[in-house]
């Protein structure tokens, strides 16, 4: 076989290993349009950059001992680092995911990759020994170094898959918009690449066994730093971006409170002025009503009814308004609530929680085919030094809000919801202050 071909195998073996190690992290990517006819204009690129490169090169050495002195490190050195920057501008081209998405699954899936080749030539060192004579095992274009590399990358790759990035999704990943990523970026070609190239370059030369299982380990750890470092930079922005997000809910709820109280109050006012006005005029003109329209004129001010008094005024605030809401959609809305037990509650938070749960029960419900089915109980009560919320309703939700569970952590409370054939609960405990329970 001609050198030159033989170099290009090579070659083309660890940009296969390589390859699949980016993919491991940017499967999860949403890939760009045309993506099928985007790959092979990569593979293609990517193949005639091999064989020029090794027609270039003439060989290429399976280690570092072969490459003459410094100039030989530093020469492969700069390959794997165009390498890893190579990958980045490739899985940009093929997802729509931004930059620092790219960063990160390229210096990920590089670092896997190094990680993989280590324990392989970990394993070979082992069973061989150190030294020019276990060479010519490695210089084999399908020997058993080949094999072993192979093996030991889909074991690795597939275990890093199942385990993590499967749990990741495309819009989390997508996300990834940390300058942090470029530091990383550094650390994989200083460390992971240019340390790798070192105990190579060791291990050919003679270097004790025992040296190279704690160079090995050493390289090993920063490598498994590297990936577990970079996935927490994108699990604390995710994490930050949503706290973000529920605080910019719970502040809009809370001025939603605000204002809701306030039309709550005009509202009761009025529609209490208006009731008496209307009777009064009615009474004192000796008009007689049909029973049809007394029935319709009762329905149009039985809006002051709706008002509900707990003796929470955040709680009569939402309960009131989703009484409303339930009298417009034919849902009975019953509520056996001691306001007081929740006064350890600011009101906004009060209005957030039940306001999130009952909104929720309240979609549920008006989508029950059977009329008489539409009824939703809410039960609010302390005992035993604690305080409970009930809400129960034919139909089917799981409560999925996000601001009931923040609202309840914040107060210390737990939750449980329970979804059955035709009802729905949710359940929240409080511990009851000890100031309140006196």
């Amino acid at each position: 076989m001609p050198a030159w071909l033989w170099s290009a195998a090579s070659l083309a073996s660890i940009v296969i290993r390589v390859a699949f190690g980016i993919a491991v992290f940017a499967v999860a990517l949403k890939p760009k349009e045309g993506f099928a006819g985007r790959l092979l204009a990569a593979l293609a690129v990517a193949m005639a950059a091999v064989l020029l490169i090794s027609w270039q090169a003439t060989a290429m050495p399976a280690t570092p001992i072969e490459a003459a002195g410094a100039g030989g490190y530093l020469l492969q050195f700069l390959a794997f680092s165009a390498l890893l920057v190579g990958s980045v501008a490739v899985v940009r081209f093929l997802s729509d995911a931004g930059i620092w998405a790219c960063l990160f699954c390229c210096s990920c899936g590089y670092a896997l990759q190094n990680l993989a080749s280590g324990a392989s030539e970990l394993i070979w060192v082992l069973a061989l020994g150190t030294g020019p004579e276990t060479e010519t095992g490695r210089r084999m274009l399908f020997g058993p170094y080949t094999l072993l590399n192979f093996i030991i990358s889909a074991i690795l790759y597939l275990a890093v898959w199942y385990f993590f990035v499967r749990k990741s999704d495309a819009e989390g990943l997508a996300g990834v918009s940390n300058p942090a990523m470029i530091l990383m970026m550094a650390v994989v070609i200083l460390m992971v690449i240019g340390f790798d190239l070192v105990i190579k370059s060791l291990s050919a030369g003679g270097i004790s066994v025992g040296y190279v299982v704690a160079l090995r380990a050493v390289h090993g750890f920063i490598c498994i730093f590297t990936v577990l470092m970079e996935y927490e930079l994108l699990i604390n922005r995710r994490l930050e971006a949503e706290r973000d997000t529920a605080r910019h809910v719970l502040a809009e709820r809370q001025r939603q409170y605000l204002t809701s109280r306030q039309t709550m109050d005009a509202i009761n006012m009025r529609m209490h002025d208006i009731r008496h006005k209307v009777f009064r005029t009615l009474s004192d003109a000796g008009t007689e009503l049909g029973e049809e329209t007394a029935q319709e004129l009762l329905r149009e001010v039985s809006v002051y009814d709706a008002v509900v008094h707990t003796g929470n005024e955040a709680l009569d605030t939402v309960l009131s308004e989703k009484r409303l809401v339930c009298q417009d959609k034919g849902i009975t809305l019953s509520c056996i609530a001691d306001g007081a037990a929740l006064g350890f509650m600011a009101g906004e938070d009060i209005y957030v929680l039940m306001g999130a749960a009952l909104d929720e029960a309240i979609a549920a419900s008006a989508a029950v085919t059977d009329a008489h089915r539409r009824s939703i109980s809410v039960v609010c009560r302390r005992a035993m030094g604690t305080v409970s919320v009930h809400i129960e309703l034919w139909g089917k939700t799981d409560f999925a809000d996000n601001a009931i569970p923040l609202v309840a952590k914040r107060y210390g409370g737990t939750l449980s919801c329970a979804t059955g054939e035709d009802k729905s609960r949710i359940d929240l405990l409080f511990e009851e202050p000890e100031e309140d329970a006196k």
